[in-house]
């Protein structure tokens, strides 16, 4: 389980998200992945495409699912210090996981606002009040 990885490789990510989310279209997100060698933002931008799939069909129950995964994930990955050096020891995947999915499934879609706006966790909704309040109506 990722909980137990504080730093999944892109590998070990993807088989996550492929056991987790079998409704995903796995020729397309290997692919993405491939595309992307692998890396753990790449993987992540893959699942974001994913996920943006599953808005545009209006899959509520997987998109749940995937909100509250990266939310959890997002709550055991304490944020890097601010101020830290991008190469210091320290807890990257909290800032993977907002600048490579959750900063790239922000839109403002009449689907967005009815599928993913009101299924957001804590820890999205924090981040996008601090750094994109417009995404959550907000002025």
């Amino acid at each position: 389980m990722l909980s137990s990885v504080p730093e999944p490789t892109g590998a070990e990510l993807a088989q996550s998200f492929r056991l987790r989310f079998p409704e995903m279209n796995l020729a397309t997100f290997d692919e993405d992945v491939d595309s992307m060698t692998g890396s753990r933002c790449g993987t992540l931008i893959a699942f974001s495409w994913q996920f943006r799939e599953w808005v545009q069909r209006g899959n509520e129950e997987v998109i749940k699912r995937a909100l509250a995964l990266v939310d959890q994930l997002l709550s055991e990955s304490p944020p890097v210090p601010s101020g830290t050096h991008a190469l210091a020891v320290g807890d990257q995947f909290h800032n993977s996981l907002l600048a490579c999915f959750v900063e790239n499934i922000v839109d403002r879609t009449k689907e967005f606002r009815a599928l993913v706006l009101p299924n957001l966790g804590p820890e999205v909704r924090s981040h996008l009040a601090q750094h994109d309040p417009h995404s959550l109506g907000h002025s």
